[in-house]
């Protein structure tokens, strides 16, 4: 088998696979969806988001740690057992809307102009300072 044959086998493989993950996930709206758009957006676009979700968690979860128990011990005595399935509905509702906000700033972030440029820059800071070690 000759490479050029072995190029084109991968790549009709490959467009195949896709056609058929395409197929298969549109069968769920919304998973299908966020799937195949998720393969067509650049990680530049993804990290803000990323990052800013990952942080706000951590936050989120540190306060929870000293928050919820308190809340739970009260509710349950108040209400009994649905006052602890108020307890987790309402940490559901803020890790959603955690989850949102970040999501929404972090596209608003990677959007945005003057982010770019910022970005830019400090990209080019950071190569001048490395081109400036070197001896």
């Amino acid at each position: 088998m000759s490479g050029v044959n072995v190029k084109e086998r991968w790549a009709e493989l490959r467009s195949r696979a896709i056609e058929t993950r395409e197929a298969t996930l549109s069968r769920v709206p919304l998973l299908g969806r966020l799937v195949t758009d998720f393969s067509r957006v650049g990680w530049g676009a993804c990290f803000p988001a990323a990052l800013i979700t990952g942080g706000v968690m951590i936050a989120y979860s540190n306060m929870s740690t000293l928050v919820m128990p308190r809340f739970a011990a009260k509710s349950a005595e108040q209400f009994g057992i649905l006052g602890l399935v108020l307890t987790l509905a309402t940490w559901l509702v803020g890790f959603a809307f955690v989850v949102v906000m970040s999501a929404l700033l972090g596209r608003t972030l990677a959007e945005d102009e003057a982010t770019r440029a910022l970005a830019a820059r400090v990209r080019s800071w950071l190569s001048a300072r490395r081109g400036s070690r070197k001896p």
